[in-house]
């Protein structure tokens, strides 16, 4: 998905030839399809829900970067089961050299996008599609190679973009966007499925609860449950994934989220989920060192009752 001048490729490419494709890659991005990504991504897809404007969410950059090549497949297949893998269209993006997919990359010793080279990017949005229905544009790692000022620059053109235009980026962490650029993005989580029936899932429900809870000694006590270190790491995930899900029930986008984020969406604003939530992420961070359970337990006991009742 780099950018590409298709008028100078021409002679290699051979437009109305069907190009040739990597064996290896195809197999690789076939199975991730089969596998995962056309179910992972059903209910988007079957119900049209998919935005022009999405993150994509995950831990694995591997993941990342082939669910942003899928939905860039997506949206420039010919064929009625998109993405297909066999039309023109599908193989151009699988070997990268599509004319409708525009990577934006960073370069320099920062590795950040430079503002200059998005400005320039951010120009072709205004221009028809070469081939395809939909331009494309992609940033990778979004989280890790957007300073604040491009994140600005983006703002008008992903808050209102034509409907011939797609934004992919991928982030390991959403939350590391800026809040205005995220409540305009439609974040696509790709994490594996979380069994939400666990034990450890229920623990971390009763103390979601308790962070909303007028009693101020049942987080507490909740939390106190914790015997250690593994078993703190393990609640917090959850937890994390409850005030991820309650930050996009508090947007404009409707989710599948759980009951117990939802009420966290009512009771809490997006701000103090965001503050509850790099609270979590620290606290995980911590959970995996040396320190004592029980001292962790009330350190974070004060920080979620601080941020959950400040005035």
């Amino acid at each position: 998905m780099s950018e590409y001048n298709f008028e100078n490729s021409k002679p290699q490419i051979k437009s109305e030839l069907k190009p040739n494709i990597n064996p290896d890659l195809k197999k690789s991005f076939e199975a991730n399809i089969k596998t995962r990504f056309k179910t992972h991504f059903s209910d988007i897809l079957n119900k049209n829900l998919l935005q022009n404007a999405i993150l994509l969410e995950g831990t694995d950059k591997e993941t990342r970067d082939m669910a942003a090549k899928f939905f860039s497949a997506y949206a420039v297949c010919k064929s009625e089961q998109k993405p297909c893998l066999d039309c023109n269209p599908c193989k151009k993006v699988i070997n990268d050299i599509h004319p409708d997919i525009i990577k934006i990359n960073p370069s320099g010793a920062a590795n950040i996008v430079k503002l200059k080279d998005l400005r320039e990017a951010l120009k072709k949005a205004d221009i028809a599609p070469n081939e395809a229905d939909k331009k494309v544009f992609v940033i990778l790692d979004a989280d890790k190679t957007l300073r604040e000022d491009s994140q600005n620059t983006l703002l008008k053109t992903v808050e209102e973009p034509t409907s011939d235009v797609l934004f992919i980026f991928t982030a390991e962490n959403s939350l590391a966007l800026l809040p205005t650029i995220l409540s305009r993005l439609q974040v696509i989580n790709l994490n594996a499925s979380i069994d939400f029936d666990s034990e450890t899932s229920l623990l971390a429900q009763k103390i979601a609860d308790a962070i909303i809870s007028i009693n101020e000694y049942e987080l507490l006590l909740e939390l106190n449950k914790i015997k250690n270190n593994a078993q703190l790491t393990e609640v917090l995930k959850f937890i994390e994934e409850y005030l991820r899900l309650a930050l996009l029930s508090s947007g404009k986008q409707k989710s599948s989220s759980s009951f117990t984020a939802q009420k966290l969406s009512k009771k809490l604003t997006k701000e103090r989920i965001l503050s509850l939530l790099d609270v979590t992420r620290q606290a995980k961070l911590d959970s995996k060192t040396n320190i004592d359970t029980k001292l962790l337990c009330t350190f974070i006991c004060t920080k979620y009752r601080r941020i959950s009742w400040q005035k």
